[in-house]
């Protein structure tokens, strides 16, 4: 199952190697990721990412991150 997940993550050192590398060890493989740098020292982030699992089992990980602001699934891609 491939979803489109949304986030808003704090701009800092190291915030989207922790994102991926949490994706990476729950078995999500990365699709598609992009990133732009929005206001007041944030990233907006949108990443496609494919696996056999629940998409809301990343969501929960990622939500545990200090850097996470906002998290949101986008939509189930097949």
């Amino acid at each position: 199952m491939r979803s489109r997940l949304n986030l808003t993550v704090l701009d800092r050192a190291g915030a989207l190697e922790r994102l991926l590398r949490v994706a990476r060890h729950r078995g999500f493989v990365l699709y598609e990721l992009t990133a732009n740098r929005g206001t007041e020292g944030m990233l907006n982030i949108m990443v496609e990412v494919e696996s056999d699992r629940q998409p809301m089992l990343l969501v929960s990980q990622w939500a545990k991150l200090p850097d996470v602001r906002a998290l949101q699934i986008g939509q189930t891609l097949v």
